[in-house]
C-alpha cells in the first residue's frame, strides 16, 4: 500500500484561528496608534476619500482665515488713522474760527494760522502713513480684495480705485493755507469726507470680522465632520479614552487580606490592593 501524509486538519484550524487573531490584532494596533479607524484608502476607500477631502478644506480654510484676519490688520490701521484726523480736524475748525475773529495781519490771526497749517500737515502724515502690509486704503488707487472662502470668493475693503487722500475734500486742509482759505467751510468738508469714509471702514471692519467668526465655526464643524471615520470600534481600542474617563469594566476594591496591612501611596495615605494590581504585587512580603 502506497504511502501517503495526512493533514492535520485541527493544527490548520488553529493556524487559522491564529492568523486571523494576528490580523485583528494588527488592525486594533493600528487604530491605536493613528487615532483612526480608517487610515488608509484600503481600509475603507469612500470613507478615506471623504476624510481626506475634508482635512484638505481646513487646510484651505487656514488660508482663509489669514487673508481675512490681513484684511482686517488693514481695515482696523484705516480706522486708527481716520479717528486721529478726525481729532485733528475738530481742531481745526476751532482755530479756522478764532482765523476769521482776529484782525487781519495781526500776531494772534499769524499763530492761529501756523497752528492750523501745523494739523493740515498731521492730517496728511496720518492719511499717507496708515499702512500695513504695503496697503493704505486712504491713499491708494487699486482695489483690494480678500478671500472669504475656500471658492475664491472675495470681499473689497477700501474705497475702490478712489485716492481719498488726494480728495477735494481733503487737500482743501491739507495744503498750506492762507488767513482766506483757513475757513471752517473748507474744515467741514474735510470733516463730511472723513467721516463718511469711516462709517465705510467701520462697516467693512464689522463684515470682516463676521465672516472670521463664520470660518472659525465652519472649521471646527468640518474637523468634527472628518472624524466621524474614527469610530466606535478605535474608541473600545483604547485610542479615543478622555482624560479622567473611567474603564468600561472598573476595578473593585479588594478587602484588606488577613493579616497583611495597607500599602502606602506616594501621598503617604493607605491604599489598599485592587483587582488591578499586579500578581507579583500579591506575593507575601517574606518572599524577595
Amino acid at each position: 500500500m502506497a504511502n501517503s501524509i495526512n493533514t492535520n486538519y485541527g493544527a490548520a484550524v488553529a493556524l487559522q484561528s491564529l492568523n486571523k487573531t494576528a490580523a485583528q490584532l494588527e488592525t486594533t494596533q493600528n487604530r491605536i496608534n493613528t487615532g483612526m479607524k480608517v487610515s488608509s484608502a484600503k481600509d475603507n476607500g469612500a470613507i478615506f476619500a471623504i476624510a481626506t477631502t475634508q482635512r484638505a478644506n481646513m487646510g484651505a480654510m487656514d488660508a482663509v482665515k489669514n487673508s481675512l484676519q490681513r484684511g482686517q490688520s488693514i481695515v482696523d490701521v484705516a480706522l486708527a488713522a481716520g479717528d486721529t484726523v478726525t481729532s485733528a480736524l475738530e481742531e481745526m475748525k476751532a482755530l479756522a474760527v478764532n482765523i476769521a475773529s482776529s484782525a487781519t495781519g495781526s500776531d494772534a490771526q499769524t499763530a492761529y494760522l501756523a497752528d492750523y497749517n501745523a494739523l493740515g500737515k498731521e492730517v496728511d502724515t496720518a492719511l499717507k502713513g496708515a499702512s500695513f502690509d504695503g496697503v493704505n486704503l486712504w491713499n491708494t488707487t487699486t482695489a483690494t480684495n480678500v478671500t472669504t472662502n475656500t471658492s475664491g470668493g472675495t470681499y473689497q475693503v477700501g474705497f475702490g480705485t478712489t485716492d481719498i487722500a488726494a480728495a477735494t475734500g481733503i487737500t482743501g486742509v491739507t495744503t498750506t493755507a492762507t488767513a482766506a482759505t483757513a475757513t471752517t467751510t473748507a474744515v467741514d468738508a474735510a470733516i463730511k469726507e472723513v467721516t463718511t469714509r469711516l462709517a465705510t471702514l467701520g462697516t467693512q471692519s464689522k463684515s470682516i470680522g463676521r465672516q472670521l467668526t463664520f470660518v472659525n465655526k465652519l472649521q471646527d464643524a468640518t474637523e468634527a465632520g472628518s472624524c466621524w471615520a474614527c469610530s466606535a470600534k478605535a474608541r473600545k481600542a483604547g485610542a479615543f479614552r478622555r482624560p479622567g474617563q473611567r474603564s468600561e469594566t472598573p476595578s473593585k476594591t479588594l478587602p484588606s487580606p488577613k493579616g497583611r496591612r495597607p500599602s502606602r501611596s506616594e501621598e503617604g495615605e493607605p491604599k489598599w490592593l485592587t483587582a488591578s494590581t499586579p500578581t507579583t504585587a500579591l506575593r507575601s512580603p517574606c518572599r524577595a
